[in-house]
This record gives C-alpha cells, sequence and structure tokens, in this order.
C-alpha cells in the first residue's frame, strides 16, 4: 500500500509517527503529499506531521514557504493543520512577515471555521508581541465582528487572548 492509499485508510497513528521520525525519506513523502491538493490525504498527512514534529522543528525549515504559498488557498481544516505545522518551524524575519500576514487575513475570514482562526490569531498574537509597535495597530482584531461568529468555547478563549495581549480597550 502506499502512502496516499494509507492516509485515506484507518492507520495506526502512533506507528507512523515513529517511522517517520526515522526515516527522513519518508518525512519528505508525507510533506510532498501535505503540499498537495490531494485531499483528505493532504490535511491527513499535515495532521501526521504535527505530530511527528516539536517546536522548532529544522525538519520543517525547507518546507515554510511552499507552506505559505498554499497556506491562504487550503480548505479549513488543511489550513489549520498548516498553521500548527509553520507554528513549528524556525522562520526567518522575511517570512514571519508572511505568516503574520497571511495569519490574519485567516482571522478575518468571519467564515472560516473557529478552530481555524483560532489558530490564525494565535499565532499571529505571537509574532506581534515580539513587535510591541505592531500591537496598538492590532486592537481593531478584537471588534466583536471578528468574534461573533467563532464558537462560545473558541471565542472565550480568544477574546481573552487578545485583552492578555492587546490589553482592555
Amino acid at each position: 500500500m502506499d502512502l496516499s492509499e494509507l492516509l485515506l485508510s484507518k492507520f495506526d497513528r502512533c506507528k507512523l509517527v515513529i517511522q517517520i521520525n526515522e526515516d527522513h525519506d519518508l518525512f519528505e513523502e508525507v510533506m510532498k503529499i501535505s503540499l498537495t491538493s490531494q485531499s483528505p490525504q493532504n490535511w491527513r498527512g499535515t495532521w501526521v506531521l504535527n505530530h511527528a514534529t516539536s517546536k522548532k522543528d529544522d525538519r520543517i525549515n525547507p518546507h515554510i514557504d511552499a507552506i505559505l504559498d498554499l497556506l491562504e488557498k487550503a480548505e479549513d481544516g488543511h489550513q489549520r493543520e498548516l498553521i500548527k505545522l509553520v507554528a513549528s518551524g524556525n522562520y526567518d524575519e522575511d517570512q514571519e512577515g508572511r505568516i503574520f500576514d497571511v495569519s490574519i487575513n485567516i482571522w478575518e475570514k468571519v467564515a472560516k471555521i473557529s478552530s481555524t482562526r483560532y489558530k490564525a490569531i494565535h499565532l499571529a498574537l505571537d509574532i506581534a508581541i515580539k513587535y510591541p509597535d505592531l500591537l496598538t495597530d492590532l486592537k481593531y482584531l478584537a471588534a466583536d465582528h471578528y468574534l461573533e461568529s467563532l464558537s462560545p468555547a473558541v471565542r472565550k478563549s480568544v477574546s481573552k487572548r487578545l485583552k492578555l495581549v492587546l490589553g482592555d480597550s
């Protein structure tokens, strides 16, 4: 069974994660599938990679630009997993700017699923914290318009984080 077929089947995630961590070529093969438009394999591949990677995982770095090229075009669930994957990488300042812009664009699309928007705003705020001058320009992100479409639990969590990072106003 090839990898694409495996990702369509019921598979042992833990076993696949171990294999990915032991075999760089398999990691690259899963990453390649993750960066395609082949659904649902792309989402499932990205989901598995998120379980196989850790914070600041250098294996992600060569793929950051390709992930960013795909990020805004991906479907919501795949987008969420790609955001999580990007957050695990080491990115340079230019990539960080792109990540921030894409994350804000995703957050502003109120029709997207709550979990995707949640991951996007958290990543954008993580980046904004490094640049305090940005924070005053981002207060509009806490407007009711952006929060109304979120599920209650996500709304509460995001509101709390926005207040913590941006302050009350």
